[in-house]
């Protein structure tokens, strides 16, 4: 939300609805020579071009033209379009740098389904499996997210077709993945110019510009002065972020690797650039950021007092080509952009779409014709089509036709789809009993088997239990609101039962059912559903008990939170009614209810997490397979997993999580948490019985970072009858 307000203040005090009239472009007067800012590529280390920026407007020295490639070319951009210095540190000190570059797919805007396959799945890798062969996406992320943002910004002046016609002309220096060429980007779509020229080959996905498949010009040009003589600057200001090489010690992921590639790459073409300069007579600013990581984005705020540093250690040299006061005012009142009210759009269409009906994508826009949008509106739709999560990119633009403002959204379908394969992967080890657990989960999913958005879903789980599952989901409608889906499952899993009556003992449970589902989705938060389902179900303790089972379930599930792995607000809830009935097979009869709600709240790094559920099956008793369990991690973290079973069952949880730093496990940087949990609960076996009482408690520290495999724990737990369990947990908790 706060994100969305300083984007829509920005934007409608600084930036344009138009493009700028002949007496808003720059003309420089024949008193002075014509200065271009190079702004080069460093990533994270990019803050250091605003410090830059706010020098030189104190020392009121005008840029009539800009050059930058990759974060230069962002920085660049946005001051072009008219974002003062101020205007650009709010915005970077304000961003969820994590969000933006980790490139995931904001969870606000997922379908209810897609959720569900985010808690199945933390890890974020994906492969394709398309025309009989596996393919991988063409980078780690997509960069999605950065380009909405930006676009969000610069969306009043997105119908200028020509960089030349900004309150101040850009240019953009992007890499021809194809040709090894440099491509010098001055016309089209700016966030697309900008969004090309900061694609790390690795990283970021390349971008299709006019029929090119473009990454980061940082490999060809990451100090583009000659692109800036060409367009025709007298003196040349250039801000050089070039990295040394990583050590051996430093290459410690993915980022690291392939950018190392890039800085081999850059340093010699940034040599040349810089005798360049030296020739023209230019002046070089080299701020001191080399103890910045190029990948280390949420240190880029405090990249701008080194720039700022470094500019006024050539103050001396800068100041040559300062201006009188009424001359800089003059300058800046030449290109000040026009400001203007929301947009109106008179019509909407969607491009790209092949498998999916245009219809489904505009609704998940939201976006009518005749409606006035904002920028923060734009953001959310964006977030809606990526939601579905079958487009590699979404985009959009601002036409004119016919006398008629259009929104056209452009949808780029994922080269690598339309099937998916996922794996998910849960370890936990037990290290006070010595005891561990394994479960790898394979998911394969066809998606847009229709214009509908129908899906088919296999799972297979392998590990302490077996599972199988088939499911076709079918959208009813265009929105994606009414559904059926059919499936097919089975389920094996072995048990440990520590306390039921005396002593410990082992069970298995086998069950295999059919069943039809049917149900509604809320808008992106919740689902309503009804399932008729009949099988066979096993269970052994003892000896062996098996039983027909059939009945009815309803279940309304909700989940607002803001990540699955370690959220920082939202709400998730869950509230399930079963009815096993003769009328559809059941041999046992039985009613069983069970709900849970979990909150969370943060303020800066701290984060709380209250946790409650509740089970009963009121006067009958449970079937083996269907009674309620507690133990394990966050479970009663004190007790081993399902040490604590029966018919009724109360659990609360109450977490403390404080993020302490970032560590380089994940594109962006994974957090790592430091936490405090406290639980009780208990079960029993009659409804009679149940007494607060009774209650079981635990207490439990613990460590946990986020990786590209999903969270990792390391925990340790006591409970309340001197009970120590130490846990290695990889999977989904929190």
């Amino acid at each position: 939300m706060l994100r969305s307000t300083v984007l829509l203040i920005i934007w409608a005090c600084l930036t344009l609805s138009a493009p700028p009239s002949a007496d808003a472009q720059v003309v420089t007067p024949r008193s002075r020579p014509r200065i271009g800012l190079v702004l080069g590529g460093g990533g994270a280390k990019g803050g250091a071009h605003i410090g830059v920026l706010k020098v030189l407007e104190d020392l009121r020295v005008p840029v009539d033209m800009i050059a930058g490639t990759s974060v230069g070319a962002i920085v660049g951009g946005m001051y072009a379009s008219g974002l003062t210095p101020e205007d650009l540190e709010r915005l970077v000190r304000q961003m969820d740098w994590h969000d933006l570059i980790a490139g995931g797919r904001p969870r606000r805007g997922l379908t209810f389904r897609r959720k569900r396959d985010d808690s199945n799945f933390p890890t974020r890798l994906e492969v394709g499996f398309n025309s009989g062969s596996f393919r991988l996406p063409s980078g780690l992320v997509t960069g999605q997210n950065l380009e909405v943002v930006f676009r969000s910004v610069t969306l009043p002046g997105a119908q200028i077709t020509s960089f030349e016609e900004l309150p101040i002309p850009f240019i953009a220096v992007a890499t021809d993945i194809v040709t090894g060429e440099m491509v010098v980007l001055e016309e089209g779509d700016l966030s697309t110019a900008v969004r090309a020229s900061m694609s790390i080959p690795g990283a970021f996905s390349p971008v299709a510009v006019d029929g090119r498949l473009l990454v980061d010009g940082a490999v060809v040009r990451n100090l583009p002065v000659d692109v800036m003589r060409e367009m025709g600057a007298d003196v040349i200001i250039a801000v050089d972020l070039t990295p040394p090489l990583y050590t051996r010690d430093q290459l410690e992921s993915a980022v690291e690797v392939s950018s190392q590639v890039l800085r081999i790459m850059s340093t010699e073409n940034t040599n040349a650039q810089i005798r360049l300069l030296e020739e023209m007579g230019g002046v070089l600013l080299r701020p001191d950021v080399d103890s910045v990581s190029p990948s280390a984005f949420a240190k880029l705020p405090a990249t701008i007092a080194a720039g700022e540093a470094a500019a006024r250690k050539m103050a001396a040299q800068l100041s040559r080509y300062s201006v009188s006061r009424e001359e800089y005012e003059a300058y800046r009142a030449r290109r000040t952009p026009v400001t203007s009210g929301p947009l109106r759009v008179d019509f909407v269409r969607v491009e790209g779409a092949t498998r999916l009906a245009p219809e489904v994508v505009e609704a998940r826009l939201r976006i009518r014709a005749g409606q006035i949008i904002e920028p923060k509106d734009l953001e959310r739709a964006m977030a809606r089509v990526y939601g579905l999560d079958v487009f590699e990119r979404v985009d959009y633009r601002v036409v004119r036709e016919d006398g008629r403002t259009g929104l056209i959204v452009e949808v780029f379908e994922k080269a690598w789809g339309p099937g998916f394969f996922r794996v998910g992967l849960a370890l936990g080890d037990d290290l006070e009993r010595a005891s561990s657990s394994f479960t790898l989960l394979l998911s394969h999913t066809q998606t847009q088997m229709n214009r509908l958005g129908g899906e088919l879903r296999t799972e297979l789980q392998l590990g302490e239990a077996q599972a199988f599952l088939v499911e076709f989901h079918q959208p009813m409608d265009v929105g994606g609101r009414f559904f059926v889906a059919p499936r097919l499952e089975f389920i094996e899993e072995p048990l440990g039962i520590a306390q039921r009556g005396a002593g410990e003992t082992t069970r298995g449970v086998e069950q295999a059912s059919a069943i039809l589902a049917a149900g509604f989705h809320f808008p992106d938060w919740g689902e309503a559903r009804v399932e008729l389902g009949r099988g066979r179900a096993n269970a052994t303790e003892s000896g062996t008990d098996g039983a027909d089972i059939g009945g009815l379930r309803s279940s309304l599930s909700v989940d607002m939170l803001d990540d699955r792995g370690f959220p920082t607000r939202g709400l998730t809830a869950h509230v399930e009614l079963y009815n096993g009935l003769r009328a559809l097979g059941s041999d046992p009869t039985y009613t069983r209810v069970v709900g849970g709600v979990t909150g969370v709240i943060s303020r800066g790094p701290d984060t709380f997490i209250l946790a409650a559920k509740a089970g009963t099956g009121f006067s009958r008793a449970l079937p083996r397979h269907d009674d309620f369990s507690l133990g394990g991690f966050l479970d009663l973290s004190g007790l081993r997993p399902r040490t604590v079973t029966g018919n009724h069952m109360v659990f609360g949880r109450v977490t403390y999580r404080r993020r302490v730093a970032t560590v380089p496990t994940t594109v962006a940087g994974g957090g790592l948490f430091l936490g405090l949990t406290g639980e009780v609960g208990n079960a029993w076996e009659r409804r009679d019985d149940v007494d607060a009482g009774d209650l079981r408690a635990s207490a439990g520290i613990f460590a946990g970072v986020e990786t590209l495999l999903g969270p990792l724990y390391i925990s340790f737990a006591r409970a309340d009858h001197g009970e120590d369990a130490w846990y290695i947990f990889l999977g989904q908790a929190f």
